[in-house]
């Protein structure tokens, strides 16, 4: 058994990334492509603090929206994806939650089935991301998720479950923009692997994207 340790992680997240980069960024529409090509590791914006201040000024607070995640089986050529109802809140410039994230859109891609009957018996819980902005003119932000933690029982046994999200990629990330009366924010986390008892269970090496959406009139 192979561990996904933090070089391995790292070893992979480029590739990840940048994968996941261009989807996010078609969701998005042309109007934040170039922003969403600017994001990478190697060409990543400073902006002061000042400016950061104001960016989290347009999105501080609540959000409600729709999850978009891939399925494993598709229903046709053209319907790759399920949409659950979700909400997050940005509650300082530097931290963002997304409330009771769905265990369902989690257990989607698991090949294993004995662990994906189990992991949805978990229930749905809060998870808490670190974020940082880069940009003003769009808003746009990094995104590192930390880990979901799940004590289930696995045929009498008490077991530790971890679901793990790559980080510190270019693909890990929001931006929001205002345009003709319509206020639209999009981001993107990547499922990495699930962990029992500490050990490596599942590894989606090619990532599973999840994508927040949320549009309103403003």
């Amino acid at each position: 058994m192979i561990i996904l340790t933090n070089k391995k992680m790292k070893k992979m997240k480029k590739n990840v990334g940048m994968a996941w980069l261009l989807a996010a960024c078609l969701t998005l529409g042309a109007t934040s492509l170039t922003s969403c090509l600017g994001s990478n590791e190697d060409n990543q914006v400073k902006i002061t603090k000042e400016e950061v201040q104001l960016a989290f000024a347009k999105v501080k607070g609540k959000h409600t929206g729709k999850l978009i995640y891939p399925q494993r089986e598709m229903k046709s050529a053209t319907d790759r994806t399920d949409t659950l109802d979700i909400s997050w809140s940005l509650t300082t410039d530097s931290t963002m939650v997304i409330h009771n994230f769905p265990v369902k859109a989690l257990a989607e891609n698991v090949t294993n089935t004995d662990l994906k009957k189990l992991l949805l018996t978990a229930p749905d819980q809060d998870l808490k991301c670190y974020i940082g902005f880069y940009s003003v003119s769009p808003v746009a932000f990094v995104i590192q998720p930390t880990r979901l933690t799940y004590q289930l029982d696995d045929h009498g046994k008490s077991k530790k479950y971890e679901v793990a999200f790559y980080y510190n990629i270019p693909g890990s990330m929001g931006v929001y923009n205002e345009k003709e009366g319509q206020a639209n924010m999009t981001m993107q986390i990547v499922q990495a692997v699930i962990l029992e008892q500490g050990q490596e269970k599942e590894v989606f090496r090619q990532g599973i994207p999840l994508i927040l959406s949320e549009k309103k009139k403003k």
